[in-house]
């Protein structure tokens, strides 16, 4: 409870309350409430009652205050008093309340009996002021608020970035700019000194805005900063790209932001920052020079991750030399093992292309011949990557099926000019060609008149002269 002290103006006798918020005048009084004036919000009428509204949300109602000659002063506690002008001379409020100071309450009261010139009108009033204060060198009119209000306290921007909310000095102007000093939201104090300003648009990347008080005088309180909370992921970085060298990975982003590079298992391969001018380059745990494809991603201050960018590495770095090379048995396909991804090809002796596949992804191949490979022929098989890149090449021979020494004995087959003419024994020579048949066992590789049955033209044991060609 404020103390009221209540004057009466003929008398001069001095009631004192402690208790209520309510007070009855009877006769003309001046009302001396101490308080600090930056604790009135407003003074307002309300019938034939004043009612002081405070900034902390109470009030004080001075019933009958406009029905006779009374007076409002209010006392700081240090000595300062203040007379409360708030009607104008006709008795309609004042937009703005008017405090005049005074040294002492004297000049409101009655002598012998006799109402004071200011009784009359409350602008005479302030002229008698003028001349009945007790220091002439300290003598005002009706002074101005040159008093700012204090800073905004407890300033913060919700989390939706839609509203600024704080505390400060009642009935002041709110005003809310960004860093650029644009007004993007202004309200006013609440009775009970707090407010909440709707911006004109959401904050939610940690913007930096100052807030600050006005009141109705134009003064000015200190400006306060607060950011807004950063709830926006940076966009994905831009222009990503692995160094020929594939020692750095460099880029574009939102500055600040920290890079991360990983491999295609998630292994966290080079981190960096986005500079001022909004590029980075990130050095490499190890280089990458084999097409590996990396991620990239940012991460701002308050966690929020940009979607991340895939990128692969330069490829430099030839395949492995295949192995495990071998032509089948029928000589139609070449087999072995390689580089998954990779192209085979095989060549002739004079360096013809005879078939071409792709390495399968569990690293086997088998390349289709363009004809089969029967007679023991040396062939070469190499690998080639995406980029480019060559393998070394491997050399295999073919089976050789026509060299099986009996190929030659069989010349029997040529011999066999059999029944065209082969004057028997001579066609087979006695079998020397196949030189007692051993090479194929005489008469069971070649029996005599089952292998080219002599009676097919032989002459019967003259084609294998008998046991002589194969004794």
């Amino acid at each position: 409870m404020k103390n009221i002290q209540i004057f009466d103006k003929a008398s001069h006798n001095v009631t004192t309350q402690d208790f209520g918020t309510n007070v009855l005048l009877k006769q003309p009084a001046v009302v001396k409430i101490t308080i600090q004036k930056e604790d009135v919000l407003k003074v307002e009428r309300e019938g034939n009652n004043a009612v002081i509204y405070l900034t902390n949300g109470e009030q004080i109602i001075i019933e009958n205050f406009f029905l006779a000659d009374n007076s409002l002063v209010l006392d700081t506690g240090n000595g300062q008093l203040f007379w409360v002008q708030f009607t104008n001379d006709s008795g309609a409020i004042l937009d703005e309340v008017i405090y005049n100071p005074l040294n002492n309450i004297e000049p409101l009261l009655y002598d012998e009996g006799h109402s004071p010139l200011w009784a009359i009108t409350p602008l005479a009033a302030v002229a008698a002021l003028k001349l009945l204060d007790d220091d002439n060198d300290h003598k005002t009119n009706d002074t101005k608020d040159t008093t700012a209000p204090t800073a905004p306290t407890e300033v913060a921007v919700s989390e939706d970035g839609t509203t600024v909310s704080g505390k400060g000095e009642p009935g002041t102007t709110v005003t809310v700019k960004d860093s650029d000093g644009n007004t993007i939201g202004t309200g006013t104090v609440n009775p009970d000194g707090t407010f909440e300003v709707e911006l004109d648009e959401p904050l939610t990347n940690g913007e930096e805005v100052t807030v600050d008080l006005e009141d109705g005088a134009g003064n000015k309180s200190p400006e306060v900063t607060v950011n807004a909370p950063d709830t926006t992921a940076p966009t994905a970085p831009t222009e990503v790209a692995v160094s020929e060298d594939g020692t750095t990975v460099s880029g574009k982003g939102e500055a600040g932001t920290t890079v991360t590079v990983k491999d295609s298992d998630g292994n966290t391969i080079g981190t960096g920052t986005v500079n001022p001018d909004g590029t980075f380059e990130v050095a490499l745990d190890e280089p990458l020079t084999n097409g590996e494809e990396v991620t990239v991603g940012l991460e701002d201050g308050a966690g929020n991750k940009s979607p991340e960018v895939t990128v692969n590495a330069p490829d430099t770095t030839a395949p492995t030399v295949p192995t495990e090379v071998a032509v089948s048995e029928d000589g139609t396909t070449v087999s072995g093992k390689g580089e998954p991804g990779t192209t085979v090809t095989v060549k002739d002796s004079e360096g013809n292309t005879i078939g071409t596949g792709t390495v399968n992804p569990d690293g086997t191949f088998e390349v289709e011949l363009e004809e089969p490979l029967t007679n023991g022929e040396e062939v070469t098989v190499g690998l080639e990557d995406g980029a480019g890149n060559k393998s070394p090449e491997v050399t295999v021979i073919a089976p050789g099926g026509t060299g099986e020494t009996g190929g030659t004995g069989e010349t029997g087959g040529t011999g066999e000019t059999g029944g065209t003419g082969e004057t028997g024994g001579t066609g087979e020579t006695g079998g020397t060609g196949e030189t007692g048949g051993t090479g194929e066992t005489g008469g069971t590789g070649e029996t005599g008149g089952t292998g080219e049955t002599g009676g097919t033209g032989e002459t019967g044991g003259t084609g294998e002269t008998g046991g002589t060609g194969e004794t």
